[in-house]
């Protein structure tokens, strides 16, 4: 006879150990972070590799840290159920199946694909976060990020891989209620001190989907993200950097209640050597933003400042078009207004790396428009990009054929 049940006290210790892996690679990953932000390196590479480790391996870091944390919560569920069904005297049941916490998909396809599933649903609360902090020789890090919500929602991912270099990763979120999430981080060290934070507070209906599929390792690849809200938010975000490659500031802020929608989109091809950007959105209700930057460097100076109030309705669509990754960019966007708002802003960067220029101005009073247009540069990094795009296809083709 085939046996039922668990060891609660082994399912326990197993939570832990998932708990415990999750902790050390959530700080393996801020130290990372850390050293990348630090390491004394300037020019368009330099650039290059803190955009793609924080799109790429940053990202993929935190999946796998989310994903055993997921776990770990899975296995005390059990270890719960398993509890609970034994004190009621069923020592062979409730070891073998799951209410809604979610699980994973096995190989499908006879090898061809394989799927993984997360989901969970709450109602009531829902909490999740993270913090570390590192301290050594050369200097001190810290991160820390979570998530608090009141209400009912589902909170899932997946992931599928397949042949030919197919491979796409989903997240979803639907909540109703209320919460709060945010980010911090901070490096101390030699090379001088960088510090970022930002949050959202939220009431209401919303949800969140995101995507990345490639095929054929890079060959075509395809972003989506879209988000929908009714109901009220207050959002910001801020960044300090001071040290020997000069001084940055960023700060943001925006108010929102109402209504909106919008979907964004990135396609690219050849592994990167050309890429299109698409945007749309639409609002219904009253909002407020502002924003300010500037730098101050050895390698240039920029600077730039945004500041918007509307009520009403809107909606609005945007493209871009790139050539070797960013190194060459074109786009503008344009919008329609009803309502009562205006804005104004505008951005200059000049250095050796990057020549660009943007424009930003809208006004409404009864029916009205928005109207952006940019355009940028880099002589440098279309050298350097190009040399590099071409011995990626070229590992991307010997791989493919490896396949």
């Amino acid at each position: 006879m085939a046996r039922l049940g668990a060891d609660v006290p082994q399912l326990e210790e197993l939570a832990r150990r998932f708990g415990s892996h999750a902790s050390a690679l959530s700080s393996s990953r801020s130290s990372l972070t850390g050293l990348v932000q630090q390491v004394e390196w300037l020019g368009p590479d330099a650039v290059a590799f803190r955009a793609q480790w924080r799109s790429g391996g940053e990202r993929q870091l935190q999946h796998i840290v989310e994903a055993l944390r997921a776990q770990e919560q899975e296995l005390r569920r059990q270890a719960d159920q398993q509890r609970r069904a034994s004190d009621l005297g069923g020592a062979t049941a409730g070891g073998g199946g799951t209410t809604g916490g979610g699980g994973s998909g096995g190989d499908g396809g006879a090898g061809w694909f394989s799927v993984s599933l997360e989901n969970e649903t709450y109602t009531g609360t829902y909490a999740d976060g993270t913090a570390t902090f590192d301290t050594g020789l050369t200097g001190a890090d810290g991160s820390a990020e979570g998530e608090v919500a009141v209400g009912a929602g589902v909170v899932g991912e997946s992931t599928v891989d397949g042949p030919l270099g197919f491979s796409s990763e989903s997240e979803w979120k639907a909540q109703a209620g209320a919460g709060a999430e945010g980010k911090a981080d901070i490096n101390i060290g030699l090379e001088g001190v960088q510090g970022s934070a930002e949050g959202e507070a939220w009431a209401g209906l919303r949800g969140h989907v995101d995507n990345t599929t490639e095929i054929g390792h890079g060959l075509l690849r395809s972003e989506v993200e879209a988000d929908a809200l009714a109901g009220a938010r207050l959002g910001g975000e801020g960044r300090f950097e001071a040290g020997p490659g000069g001084v940055t500031g960023e700060v943001k802020g925006e108010a929102f209640a109402g209504a909106e929608a919008s979907v964004t989109q990135r396609n690219t091809a050849l592994w990167g050597a050309i890429g299109s950007d698409f945007e749309a959105s639409a609002r219904a209700g009253a909002g407020a933003s502002g924003e300010a930057s500037f730098h101050a460097g050895l390698t240039g100076v920029s600077a730039g400042a945004h500041g918007e109030a509307w009520a009403g309705a809107r909606a609005g669509i945007e493209e871009h078009v790139t050539l070797f990754g960013d190194n060459v960019r074109a786009g503008g966007e344009v919008g329609v207004r009803a309502g009562v708002g205006g804005e104004l802003g505008g951005d200059v960067d000049f250095s050796a790396d990057e020549i660009g220029v943007k424009a930003d101005i809208g006004a409404a009073l009864g029916v009205g428009f928005d109207v952006s247009v940019d355009m940028s540069f880099s002589p440098s990094g279309l050298v350097n990009d190009g040399l590099e795009t071409g011995g990626d296809a070229i590992d991307a083709v010997a791989d493919w054929i490896g396949w």
